[in-house]
């Protein structure tokens, strides 16, 4: 029968060893899906502005629609409506993204995290009326750079 005793400082230092690791890992699993949860919604909301844009909604409305639908992501303000084209209109927006586990990263001396920008965009051809004539797009779109 092998001495159990030397093996309990063992458990123990590989448990101090390996805790931090586990934790930071946790932390990037949990910031990375909240991530994705953010991009999913903000790719929802410009496709839901550029909608509305295409069938001819003001500006000030598509973007404050857009806004409303990004959960509070957007602000109204950030909201870009242009027109590529005479037959497109595109909605955008910019998001900037902290990770939550910078703090963590800091703390254990591995410097600092960035941040993401995230820039979702959504192209909608211009809806046609029944007569086949085009919509007017949103009439206050400038044109894309």
């Amino acid at each position: 029968m092998k001495d159990q005793r030397g093996q309990k400082g063992q458990i123990l230092i590989e448990f101090a060893l390996l805790t931090p690791l586990v934790v930071l890992l946790l932390f990037a699993i949990l910031d990375v899906g909240i991530l994705l949860l953010h991009r999913g919604t903000l790719d929802f909301a410009v496709r839901e502005g550029s909608q509305e844009a295409a069938a001819g909604v003001p500006a000030a409305t598509v973007a404050a629609i857009t806004a409303e639908r990004s959960g509070g992501l957007l602000d109204a303000a950030g909201v870009e409506i242009c027109a590529p084209d005479a037959d497109h209109v595109r909605v955008s927006g910019t998001y900037t993204w902290a990770w939550l586990s910078g703090p963590l990263v800091a703390r254990l001396g591995g410097g600092q995290l960035g941040s993401v920008t995230l820039k979702p965009a959504a192209d909608r051809r211009v809806e046609l009326d029944a007569g086949a004539t085009p919509a007017a797009p949103t009439p206050d779109a400038p044109p894309c750079p």
